[in-house]
């Protein structure tokens, strides 16, 4: 007679692979939340993933949308891209620090209805920066001459990179 040890060990043994399959089986359409990060594939390739936060403030009582931040790939390699709304003025460039080191300036890629997009390459020295940060700040200026900083969190941005690879290695 087989002991229920073995049977209970056969049953994992050949259940396992199945089991295994379930929990790694993502459906990257849907949003995965790491803290203030999210991760999303818009189609079952790579080139769609996406690491993202919607950035936003209380104005009025109300909250808003001021800046949504994202990773994504590029001809040039990992990019870090952040839409800003229009009324900046272009000539200042945009500028960007990690918890409160070393502001680069960058020029504003382009303008559209949606808004104004900055485009950085991720090289390796700004992505361990993200990913060693708690916050970041953005620093814009108004066509108006006001200088506006807007921070967003870092919190959850290391895993959220971690599942964008996964992500993006699925589509593969």
């Amino acid at each position: 007679m087989m002991s229920k040890r073995f049977i209970s060990l056969a049953f994992f043994i050949l259940s396992w692979p199945f089991h295994a399959l379930a929990q790694d089986t993502v459906d990257w359409s849907v949003p995965q939340e790491f803290e203030d990060w999210r991760v999303t594939c818009t189609a079952q390739a790579s080139e769609t993933c996406r690491v993202w936060q919607r950035v936003q403030i209380a104005h009025e009582g109300k909250t808003q949308d001021v800046m949504a931040v994202s990773v994504a790939p590029s001809d040039e390699g990992l990019v870090l891209l952040v839409q800003v709304p229009i009324d900046v003025f272009l000539p200042a460039d945009f500028g960007l620090r990690i918890d409160g080191q070393n502001e680069r300036r960058v020029r504003y890629r382009n303008c559209n209805q949606a808004g104004c997009w900055v485009l950085i390459v991720l090289n390796d020295r700004l992505l361990r920066q993200l990913q060693s940060g708690l916050t970041a700040e953005t620093a814009m200026s108004l066509v108006e001459g006001e200088t506006v900083r807007v921070s967003f969190s870092l919190r959850g941005f290391t895993a959220a990179m971690a599942a964008f690879e996964k992500a993006r290695a699925s589509y593969e």
